[in-house]
């Protein structure tokens, strides 16, 4: 397992959208964990919390009580939303850009002239 770990980790050093992805996902564990601690609830709520409020679905059906969970919230929100969309705009820009040079490719060798 740990190789296998390793071998992600790899792969997604080579990609700043992959990166981004990772540190989102390590911020959404660690305010699992802190979420289960200061709210004392289960890993599994407090990860199925931190997913929900990441997607910024809410359903609201597990909320903070606490101060200290109140505080946990808004450091999930500040990070992972972000994270995450920055991800996938990244992301969503390499499939594009890809799209768009395989078009021009195509275009130049299909024609003899370049529609702009």
């Amino acid at each position: 397992m740990p190789a296998l770990i390793a071998v992600l980790v790899s792969r997604f050093t080579r990609s700043q959208a992959a990166r981004l992805a990772l540190v989102g996902f390590g911020c959404l564990f660690a305010g699992s964990i802190l979420f289960s601690v200061t709210e004392h609830l289960g890993f599994w709520t407090a990860l199925y919390w931190a997913v929900v409020t990441a997607s910024t679905v809410g359903y609201g059906d597990v909320t903070p009580k606490t101060t200290a969970g109140h505080a946990v919230a808004i450091g999930v929100i500040l990070t992972t939303v972000p994270l995450f969309a920055s991800a996938f705009a990244m992301f969503a820009g390499a499939v594009a850009g890809a799209h768009l040079r395989r078009d021009r490719k195509s275009t130049r060798l299909n024609s003899s002239h370049i529609t702009i």
